[in-house]
């Protein structure tokens, strides 16, 4: 977790130090493959699959407001099973930068929610289930754009706060709903954004890091397999392309 901080805070000082920015508002929508690797710690395999990006500025009473959304539909392994789910995950935040001499720097809060179905492992047996969560997230970060709106880096840091997972054995059977344990975690994203030939057109990159903690619930899995900390990181990659809009 430290590690992750003085990372963030490092490169931050960097970018101040060595970069002319200038904070040009380009709102852009783009769709892009997504790639996730997963350590050991959680249980997954390989996850890919497409991700819709849209990035808005708004104007709220004289105030500019940076409105980032991710949305993932991608399939997971999980390596116990040996089997592949559906899964969904949105991810927005809404950035703001509170120092009008340091237009780069930003504060954001926002909330992540995500969920996954896997379904029967064969046509007889009884084992599917579904995992969902809604996580407050908050964070900060830099963003360099040029003036004519030719690039955007964004490097940020995200906290996820600890909240419960639920699960339930039928996708729509939330009277059997139950807590199957609990998590947080935080990362740092680089997100990038690339005129195309001067157009309106963008070539979009993403990456992240993040480590995570997964704790189950002792009253589901019992007191040997309960309340263990379960420690994993995610290293993803999406990459798309994209188009500006607005002014």
């Amino acid at each position: 977790m430290k590690h992750i901080i003085r990372i963030f805070i490092l490169t931050v000082l960097f970018i101040f130090s060595s970069c002319n920015y200038a904070y040009a508002q380009k709102s852009h929508v783009g769709i892009l493959g997504n790639l996730q690797l997963e350590s050991q710690g959680s249980g997954n395999g390989t996850i890919y699959g497409g991700e819709i990006q849209n990035v808005q500025y708004l104007r709220v009473f004289g105030q500019t407001f940076n409105v980032a959304t991710n949305l993932q539909i991608t399939a997971d392994k999980k390596l116990y099973r040996s089997q592949f789910g559906g899964a969904a995950r949105l991810r927005s935040t809404v950035r703001y930068s509170p120092i009008p001499n340091a237009k780069p720097f930003f504060l954001q809060a926002g909330l992540y929610a995500g969920g996954i179905v896997f379904p029967n492992t064969t046509p007889t047996a009884n084992d599917e289930y579904v995992k969902y969560i809604a996580q407050p997230v908050g964070g900060a970060g830099v963003i360099i754009q040029d003036k004519k709106g030719e690039y955007s880096i964004v490097l940020n840091y995200l906290w996820l706060v600890k909240r419960a997972i639920y699960a339930q054995n039928k996708p729509l059977n939330f009277q059997g709903r139950y807590i199957d344990g609990w998590t947080h975690g935080q990362r740092i994203g680089l997100e990038s954004a690339i005129a195309i030939n001067k157009t309106r057109w963008l070539f979009l990159l993403n990456s992240s890091f993040g480590k995570f903690t997964y704790v189950r619930n002792p009253g589901v899995y019992g007191p040997v397999l309960g309340n263990v900390p379960h420690r994993y990181s995610v290293t993803e990659v999406s990459v798309g392309l994209g188009r500006k809009y607005g002014k």
